[in-house]
């Protein structure tokens, strides 16, 4: 028995420099893949920034002209503008333009006015075709 525990014993004083070592090269390596995603995010801006901008454009002026949206188009263009707004930290026309187009109203309430527009729209243009 007492032969094992010597035995465990010298392994460990000799495996306590490489385990540090080891440490050391983790630690190392943790901080190198911080400083490389930072800058892979810092490169990237730039084409967020431009990717949410031309989808959110596009978003507003087709609701502008009355085109219809799906929830799932008007949830996404939700969470571009937060992406665009928080994360992005973007201020720009895109940010007015929103407040323009949908104002202060959530999602589901931008969902029902809009499907509501939506719906008079298309009866109105039933109407005006059927009336020639």
């Amino acid at each position: 028995m007492r032969g094992k525990l010597k035995k465990w014993r010298y392994i460990i004083i000799k495996m306590t420099p490489l385990v540090k070592e080891l440490l050391e090269l983790v630690i190392t390596l943790s901080a190198f893949s911080g400083i490389v995603v930072g800058a892979v995010r810092y490169l990237l801006k730039p084409i967020r920034i431009t990717l949410c901008k031309d989808y959110l454009v596009d978003f507003l002026a087709e609701v502008e002209l009355g085109i219809p949206k799906d929830l799932t188009q008007i949830k996404r263009a939700f969470e571009k503008y937060d992406i665009y707004i928080k994360d992005l930290k973007q201020n720009t026309y895109v940010e007015e333009r929103w407040k323009e187009v949908i104002g202060d109203k959530k999602l589901y309430d931008f969902v029902r006015e809009f499907n509501n527009k939506q719906v008079k729209t298309i009866i109105m243009k039933d109407v005006i075709e059927r009336d020639k």
